[in-house]
């Protein structure tokens, strides 16, 4: 696989016109590995599962690209700027919608999705108490 930088949108000798890293992780920082997601660009959709790392093949808009999925990212071709919509798998196989962000010309994002905290409410005990 060849080498490339993402967020200065350069892969190989290739320079894309905007690049995006989504990354997932719990309300603690630590990733989410394993999660089937889906990124829906204009009317293409892709589908993965989220590393180690908690994250996705980036998104690199290429204005001479046809709209297709590469080795080390997925490529989006015009119209810019595109709407990015972001769906996580449920355990029952349906698909829950996320959110949404704008990648347009220029950018260099890394988009972090956090899953909420679960409080989880603990009998507190006094020390010592009779």
């Amino acid at each position: 696989m060849e080498k490339r930088d993402v967020m200065t949108h350069r892969q190989g000798d290739c320079l894309h016109i905007a690049s995006a890293i989504v990354r997932f992780e719990h309300g603690l920082g630590m990733a989410l590995d394993g999660l089937v997601v889906q990124l829906k660009a204009n009317t293409r959709i892709f589908t993965s599962t989220t590393d180690e790392l908690g994250r996705l093949p980036a998104l690199l808009l290429d204005a001479q690209a046809n709209l297709h999925l590469a080795d080390s990212g997925w490529i989006i071709a015009r119209p810019y700027p595109v709407t990015i919509e972001v769906r996580a798998q449920r355990p029952s196989g349906s698909w829950k919608r996320i959110g949404s962000f704008e990648l347009r010309e220029g950018d260099r994002k890394e988009v972090v999705i956090s899953a909420g905290n679960a409080v989880t409410s603990m009998p507190l005990a006094r020390i010592g108490a009779k």
